[in-house]
């Protein structure tokens, strides 16, 4: 028999405008599958407001940020209204941001300044942020080290590096957020092994990262959870729970 679980998606791009057609029935689908949160990240101005809308519809999350891979739009208008965005009460993290490879007209310097700023914005207002991080860890930790930023609240998005870096993160007060990627991952076990489970998320980046020849849905987090409870040799219903109340105590929800 299947037991029940409390499922916890916090990445999550439903307002992704290739899912504007399937939103509601995977709402309900959600609803099926026990998944009871739900932190749906906005990538750009475009949309934000989506994300603020359904987590108010669907009493879900929402998360907003300028994603590195469209870090050349940032301009002081759209500063402005990611600092509207904010104040909205269904806002719990400032995300998806981070550092990634430079492509098109972007310029490493162009990506650092953007996710400074915003790592800014987010400190400013006592949010968490989620992380996107796709450069060498070291340039990460540089960075940050050259500012002089020592503590961050929120989590790094799929998680997949080594127990090293697992610890610099932990470190930094980031948790770290687990997708489908640790069913294949090596290097990464050992820190699933080890990450307290205070400091563990679970998340399927939907729509992205197909699962199984399968369009990514906010479920298939189970399949996470159960991997996760493999490793570390732990019950998954105390493992989901504990996700769950990591997720409430770094979101602040009830």
């Amino acid at each position: 028999m299947t037991c029940v679980l409390p499922l916890v998606d916090c990445h999550c791009h439903l307002a992704d405008a290739r899912l504007a057609n399937e939103r509601i029935s995977i709402v309900k689908d959600c609803a099926t599958h026990q998944v009871q949160r739900i932190l749906i990240n906005g990538t750009c101005p475009q949309d934000w407001q989506t994300s603020i809308d359904l987590a108010r519809q669907f009493d879900f999350d929402a998360s907003v940020g300028l994603h590195p891979f469209m870090a050349e739009m940032w301009n002081d208008i759209v500063e402005r209204k990611l600092c509207d965005c904010i104040s909205s009460n269904k806002v719990r993290a400032i995300g998806e941001i981070g550092l990634d490879a430079p492509t098109g007209g972007q310029s490493d310097e162009l990506l650092r300044n953007v996710f400074l700023r915003q790592l800014d914005i987010a400190m400013e207002a006592r949010l968490p942020v989620a992380l996107h991080i796709r450069v060498p860890w070291n340039e990460f930790f540089d960075l940050l080290s050259q500012k002089g930023i020592t503590c961050i609240a929120g989590y790094c998005h799929n998680f997949t590096g080594s127990w090293e870096i697992a610890r610099r993160l932990l470190d930094l007060g980031l948790c770290l957020s687990f997708n489908t990627s640790i069913l294949r991952g090596k290097r990464v076990l050992k820190a699933v092994e080890n990450v307290p489970l205070d400091c563990i998320l679970t998340e399927t980046d939907t729509p992205d990262m197909p699962f199984n020849d399968e369009a990514k849905r906010p479920w298939h987090v189970r399949t996470v959870l159960e991997k996760l409870a493999e490793i570390r040799h732990c019950s998954i219903v105390d493992l989901s729970n504990a996700v769950l109340s990591n997720y409430n105590r770094i979101f602040k929800t009830t």
